[in-house]
Protein backbone atom coordinates (compact mmCIF):
# COMPACT_ATOMS: atom_id res chain seq x y z
CA UNK A 1 0.00 0.00 0.00
CA UNK A 2 3.05 2.32 0.69
CA UNK A 3 4.56 1.66 -2.56
CA UNK A 4 1.52 2.71 -4.33
CA UNK A 5 0.61 5.44 -2.12
CA UNK A 6 4.52 6.49 -3.49
CA UNK A 7 4.10 5.67 -6.89
CA UNK A 8 1.10 7.63 -7.22
CA UNK A 9 2.60 10.96 -5.29
CA UNK A 10 5.64 10.52 -8.04
CA UNK A 11 3.32 10.14 -11.04
CA UNK A 12 1.21 13.27 -9.54
CA UNK A 13 4.25 15.35 -9.27
CA UNK A 14 5.26 14.68 -13.05
CA UNK A 15 1.80 15.67 -14.06
CA UNK A 16 1.51 18.86 -12.44
CA UNK A 17 4.57 20.03 -14.26
CA UNK A 18 5.15 22.72 -17.14
CA UNK A 19 4.77 20.88 -20.64
CA UNK A 20 7.80 22.15 -21.39
CA UNK A 21 9.30 20.06 -18.67
CA UNK A 22 7.67 17.15 -19.29
CA UNK A 23 8.00 16.96 -22.65
CA UNK A 24 3.86 17.44 -22.89
CA UNK A 25 1.69 14.51 -23.58
CA UNK A 26 3.09 11.62 -25.59
CA UNK A 27 1.49 12.00 -28.76
CA UNK A 28 -0.07 9.27 -30.44
CA UNK A 29 2.29 8.82 -32.91
CA UNK A 30 5.18 8.08 -30.34
CA UNK A 31 3.18 6.17 -27.96
CA UNK A 32 2.69 3.94 -31.19
CA UNK A 33 6.24 4.36 -32.82
CA UNK A 34 6.48 0.52 -32.69
CA UNK A 35 3.62 0.02 -34.96
CA UNK A 36 4.86 2.44 -37.99
CA UNK A 37 6.73 1.67 -40.45
CA UNK A 38 10.63 0.89 -40.73
CA UNK A 39 11.05 4.50 -42.32
CA UNK A 40 8.49 6.43 -39.97
CA UNK A 41 10.81 5.00 -37.28
CA UNK A 42 14.25 6.28 -38.97
CA UNK A 43 12.18 9.41 -39.09
CA UNK A 44 11.44 9.53 -35.96
CA UNK A 45 15.17 8.52 -34.60
CA UNK A 46 16.44 11.39 -36.77
CA UNK A 47 14.16 14.17 -34.92
CA UNK A 48 12.08 14.68 -37.95
CA UNK A 49 8.73 15.73 -37.44
CA UNK A 50 7.26 15.12 -41.07
CA UNK A 51 5.41 12.75 -42.17
CA UNK A 52 6.95 9.73 -44.26
CA UNK A 53 5.07 10.80 -47.49
CA UNK A 54 6.42 14.74 -47.15
CA UNK A 55 9.81 13.72 -46.55
CA UNK A 56 10.31 11.46 -49.35
CA UNK A 57 8.39 13.59 -51.71
CA UNK A 58 10.78 16.61 -50.90
CA UNK A 59 13.94 14.54 -50.72
CA UNK A 60 13.15 13.09 -54.57
CA UNK A 61 11.89 16.70 -56.04
CA UNK A 62 15.37 17.77 -54.04
CA UNK A 63 17.07 15.11 -56.41
CA UNK A 64 15.65 15.61 -59.18
CA UNK A 65 16.14 19.46 -59.18
CA UNK A 66 20.16 18.74 -58.48
CA UNK A 67 20.00 16.34 -60.77
CA UNK A 68 18.63 18.86 -63.61
CA UNK A 69 20.86 21.28 -62.57
CA UNK A 70 23.84 19.23 -63.81
CA UNK A 71 22.27 17.99 -66.99
CA UNK A 72 23.95 21.11 -69.00
CA UNK A 73 27.16 18.76 -68.37
CA UNK A 74 25.60 15.42 -69.42
CA UNK A 75 23.09 12.81 -68.65
CA UNK A 76 25.61 10.40 -66.78
CA UNK A 77 26.54 13.60 -64.74
CA UNK A 78 23.15 14.37 -64.13
CA UNK A 79 22.21 10.87 -62.76
CA UNK A 80 24.68 10.45 -60.55
CA UNK A 81 24.05 13.94 -58.57
CA UNK A 82 20.77 12.58 -58.44
CA UNK A 83 21.39 9.21 -57.17
CA UNK A 84 23.80 10.76 -54.97
CA UNK A 85 21.44 13.54 -53.58
CA UNK A 86 18.78 10.66 -52.85
CA UNK A 87 20.89 8.18 -51.08
CA UNK A 88 22.59 11.22 -48.81
CA UNK A 89 18.90 12.54 -48.01
CA UNK A 90 17.14 8.78 -47.59
CA UNK A 91 19.94 7.43 -45.34
CA UNK A 92 22.82 9.77 -45.10
CA UNK A 93 21.50 13.00 -43.30
CA UNK A 94 18.97 10.60 -40.89
CA UNK A 95 21.39 8.31 -40.21
CA UNK A 96 23.52 11.75 -39.20
CA UNK A 97 20.70 13.11 -37.00
CA UNK A 98 20.46 9.82 -35.44
CA UNK A 99 23.65 9.55 -34.29
CA UNK A 100 23.92 13.01 -33.31
CA UNK A 101 20.78 12.40 -30.99
CA UNK A 102 22.28 9.42 -29.60
CA UNK A 103 25.49 11.39 -28.52
CA UNK A 104 23.26 13.60 -26.72
CA UNK A 105 21.61 10.60 -24.59
CA UNK A 106 24.63 8.14 -24.00
CA UNK A 107 26.55 10.57 -21.22
CA UNK A 108 23.44 10.77 -19.08
CA UNK A 109 22.28 6.99 -19.91
CA UNK A 110 24.38 5.78 -17.20
CA UNK A 111 23.72 7.98 -14.29
CA UNK A 112 19.33 7.33 -15.07
CA UNK A 113 20.28 3.46 -14.73
CA UNK A 114 22.24 4.17 -11.58
CA UNK A 115 19.45 5.96 -10.46
CA UNK A 116 17.01 3.14 -11.51
CA UNK A 117 19.13 0.58 -9.72
CA UNK A 118 18.74 2.25 -6.71
CA UNK A 119 15.19 3.19 -6.49
CA UNK A 120 14.78 -0.69 -6.95
CA UNK A 121 16.69 -1.34 -4.38
CA UNK A 122 15.08 0.79 -1.41
CA UNK A 123 11.71 -1.09 -2.60
CA UNK A 124 10.14 0.59 -5.11
CA UNK A 125 8.73 -1.28 -8.39
CA UNK A 126 9.87 -1.20 -11.73
CA UNK A 127 7.38 1.85 -12.81
CA UNK A 128 8.24 3.60 -9.49
CA UNK A 129 11.75 2.88 -10.14
CA UNK A 130 11.55 4.62 -13.22
CA UNK A 131 9.71 6.96 -12.77
CA UNK A 132 12.12 7.88 -9.73
CA UNK A 133 14.95 7.87 -11.88
CA UNK A 134 13.57 10.27 -14.66
CA UNK A 135 13.20 12.92 -12.19
CA UNK A 136 17.41 12.31 -11.90
CA UNK A 137 18.14 13.01 -15.08
CA UNK A 138 19.29 16.72 -16.25
CA UNK A 139 16.70 18.50 -19.00
CA UNK A 140 17.71 17.32 -22.39
CA UNK A 141 16.92 14.66 -25.37
CA UNK A 142 16.77 12.06 -22.42
CA UNK A 143 14.99 13.90 -20.11
CA UNK A 144 12.24 14.66 -23.03
CA UNK A 145 12.37 10.96 -24.04
CA UNK A 146 11.82 9.53 -20.37
CA UNK A 147 8.77 11.88 -19.81
CA UNK A 148 7.58 10.25 -22.72
CA UNK A 149 7.62 6.82 -21.12
CA UNK A 150 6.64 7.92 -17.80
CA UNK A 151 3.20 9.77 -19.35
CA UNK A 152 3.02 6.06 -21.59
CA UNK A 153 2.69 4.33 -17.98
CA UNK A 154 0.29 7.40 -16.69
CA UNK A 155 -2.09 6.59 -19.52
CA UNK A 156 -1.79 2.97 -19.08
CA UNK A 157 0.81 1.51 -20.96
CA UNK A 158 2.58 -1.92 -19.26
CA UNK A 159 6.72 -1.16 -18.13
CA UNK A 160 7.44 -3.15 -21.28
CA UNK A 161 4.96 -0.76 -24.10
CA UNK A 162 6.09 2.36 -22.31
CA UNK A 163 9.73 1.49 -22.93
CA UNK A 164 9.46 0.62 -26.13
CA UNK A 165 8.97 4.31 -26.61
CA UNK A 166 12.50 5.23 -25.90
CA UNK A 167 14.01 2.44 -28.21
CA UNK A 168 11.73 3.86 -31.18
CA UNK A 169 12.91 7.16 -30.48
CA UNK A 170 16.37 6.83 -29.50
CA UNK A 171 18.80 4.66 -31.83
CA UNK A 172 22.03 2.39 -30.66
CA UNK A 173 22.77 -0.71 -28.85
CA UNK A 174 22.80 1.13 -25.73
CA UNK A 175 19.53 2.07 -25.40
CA UNK A 176 18.36 -1.39 -26.63
CA UNK A 177 19.82 -3.28 -23.84
CA UNK A 178 18.41 -0.85 -21.49
CA UNK A 179 14.39 -1.91 -23.16
CA UNK A 180 15.71 -5.68 -23.39
CA UNK A 181 16.80 -5.44 -19.91
CA UNK A 182 13.71 -3.38 -18.49
CA UNK A 183 11.25 -5.92 -20.26
CA UNK A 184 12.77 -9.13 -19.28
CA UNK A 185 12.51 -7.58 -15.58
CA UNK A 186 9.08 -6.73 -15.95
CA UNK A 187 8.39 -10.13 -17.01
CA UNK A 188 10.29 -12.39 -14.81
CA UNK A 189 9.39 -10.57 -11.68
CA UNK A 190 13.43 -10.52 -11.20
CA UNK A 191 15.16 -8.72 -8.01
CA UNK A 192 18.83 -8.79 -9.15
CA UNK A 193 19.86 -5.37 -9.72
CA UNK A 194 23.39 -6.53 -10.81
CA UNK A 195 22.52 -6.99 -14.54
CA UNK A 196 21.84 -3.03 -14.75
CA UNK A 197 24.46 -1.90 -12.61
CA UNK A 198 26.81 -4.23 -15.27
CA UNK A 199 25.21 -2.43 -18.61
CA UNK A 200 25.93 1.06 -16.45
CA UNK A 201 29.48 -0.21 -16.51
CA UNK A 202 29.35 -1.05 -20.08
CA UNK A 203 27.92 2.07 -21.44
CA UNK A 204 30.85 4.23 -19.27
CA UNK A 205 33.47 2.16 -20.95
CA UNK A 206 32.53 1.98 -24.65
CA UNK A 207 33.88 4.83 -26.62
Amino acid sequence: MKEKLRLKLLRAEEENKKPEETGGASSPEALNAHKQSPFKIWLIRAGVKISPLVYGAAATLASVFAGYIGLSLGIVLCLFITCACAQYLFIGYLEERALKRRKQVIPHLAPFIDGLASALSTGFNLEGAVVQAAQGVPPGLLRTELNRVVNALNQGLTIKEAVGVLRDQISGREVTSLVVSLGLFSTMGGHVLEPFRRLARKIRQSP
